[in-house]
């Protein structure tokens, strides 16, 4: 098998059928195998029913796995015990790939000398964005609500000023999970909690291992923006919750002087976020206002973390 695809589901019986209906449409890519396997993380919809469905006259190499423990690393950790496939694929349930997706996918394979591959991930808006959402620019990366990874059409190795890649899209060789680990099961979104970062602390963990990491444009997918998530009040609480992901990511070192259990550095950096927001506002540049505002909703997001672990430490 050259690829399994894991797709990680809660309560999204709607996406995931958009989804496997444009898996069943992808261009087949010829003498290549590929899976699909759904991981329900303990859904109270009909989930296992719409997987079914795409199994009735074999119009899907589709498995259907439940997996109670809330998380979503949690049910990606349960399908790569599943996954057949030499390399995994890895899909959010709210994505659409693109009708080349599997050619991609074996372009990227067999034409290059790399274990992990970040896929190329395009926005659908439904309405045209908010100035305050990109400045009247196009996103290359994903920006509180909106999910882009788009770094053009050439392939090329993550290295200064390129994000790394995103869970809804990237690929990696199934052995690797045994030399680095698994997911990180403190890490990633839950019911009642949006904490990210489950990649990135994948990826770093590779990239300490000595992997390289592939932009594989050829690996497309779509992401339609959600109109829900394109308010203010929803971009302030992601970027709350990324302040509490980088301290859950990375706890800071016990050498740093800190103020009631919070690194002093952080203090700084709400200060300096303040400030400088208030300088964007008398100067009538309202966009770069509100990204300072979202600078503030990331530093009160670390404070609160770094407070509540600095809590959860054994008494002396």
């Amino acid at each position: 098998m050259d690829v399994t695809v894991l797709i990680p589901t809660y309560n999204g019986r709607e996406v995931l059928a958009r989804l496997l209906e444009s898996l069943r449409k992808a261009e087949p890519a010829d003498g290549f195998d590929w899976e699909i396997i759904v991981i329900d993380n303990n859904s109270s919809d009909d989930t296992k029913s719409v997987v079914e469905s795409f199994r009735t006259g074999d119009r899907l190499d589709v498995t259907y796995i439940f997996a109670p423990e809330p998380g979503k690393t949690r049910a990606l950790n349960r399908g790569l015990l599943e996954a057949a496939g030499t390399f995994v694929a890895f899909l959010d349930h709210d994505v659409v790939v693109a009708p080349d997706y599997v050619i991609g996918l074996r372009e990227a394979i067999r034409s290059q000398p790399y274990n992990v591959f970040g896929g190329r991930v395009v926005p659908v808006w439904v309405e045209p964005p908010p100035a305050w959402v990109s400045g009247g620019k196009l996103l290359q990366t994903s920006r509180g609500g909106v999910i882009v990874h788009d770094y053009g059409q050439t392939p090329r190795v993550y290295g200064e000023g390129m994000r790394l890649p995103i869970g809804c899209n990237f690929v990696c060789r199934r052995s690797l999970f045994d030399e680095v680990g698994l997911f990180n099961v403190n890490l990633g979104p839950k019911p009642g909690a949006q904490i990210a970062g489950e990649e990135t602390d994948l990826f770093r963990r590779l990239q300490a291992h000595g992997e390289s990491i592939l932009y594989a444009p050829s690996i497309r997918v779509s992401h339609p923006v959600d109109p829900a998530r394109v308010t203010k009040s929803y971009f302030r609480y992601r970027y709350f919750c990324h302040g509490r992901t980088v301290i859950l990511a990375n706890p800071p070192g016990t050498n740093l002087p800190t103020f009631f259990g919070v690194p002093r550095f952080l203090y700084r950096q709400l200060l300096e976020s303040t400030v400088s927001g208030l300088w964007a506002v008398s100067r009538g540049n309202s966009y770069a206002a509100f990204d300072h505002q979202l600078d503030i909703w990331y530093a009160v997001g670390s404070i609160v973390e770094s407070r509540r672990a600095a809590r959860a430490l054994p008494k002396e």
